[in-house]
């Protein structure tokens, strides 16, 4: 299991940081999430700090602000980390991290999957083609296109 020492920004405090990141990691199979540092919703852009062992820096774009999120985002691009963003809604979230670190498996025939419709060049193209220099942002449309494949 891949560990990503991640950067977290956004939350509103550090309790729901910290419990976010344990419901993000008992959903996610493939992949942990280790925080090693962070800003709250309402810091300086500033503040921003991210460490050199920084894998990943994860952005909660529903309770950012713009200006921040875009700082980060510089930052992270800078030192050559993945960027995404995610909503605060956990399954939404799990979705796009799957999605974006290629774990996602699409789900057709009523639920079950399908390992025919599952590969990784169909990942490979999908991630490619929504995705801008290791940025990731999911919507609604994302998943539903995802879930197309």
């Amino acid at each position: 299991m891949e560990t990503l020492n991640t950067y977290i920004v956004g939350g509103p405090t550090t309790i729901f940081v910290d419990s976010f990141i344990h419901r993000l990691n008992n959903c996610l199979s493939h992949m942990a999430l280790k925080k090693i540092g962070g800003v709250t919703a309402e810091a300086n852009p500033k503040k921003i700090n991210i460490k050199d062992e920084t894998n990943l820096v994860l952005c909660l774009k529903d309770i950012v602000s713009h200006k921040l999120r875009d700082h980060a985002h510089n930052l992270a691009k800078e030192k050559d980390v993945r960027f995404v963003e995610i909503p605060s809604k956990i399954s939404h979230a799990v979705m796009g991290l799957r999605l974006f670190c290629g774990e996602m498996i699409p789900f057709v025939n009523g639920g079950v999957p399908n390992a025919e419709v599952d590969t990784k060049e169909q990942r490979a193209t999908y991630i490619a083609e929504t995705s801008h220099c290791g940025t990731y942002s999911l919507s609604t449309y994302d998943i539903a296109q995802a879930q197309k494949l």
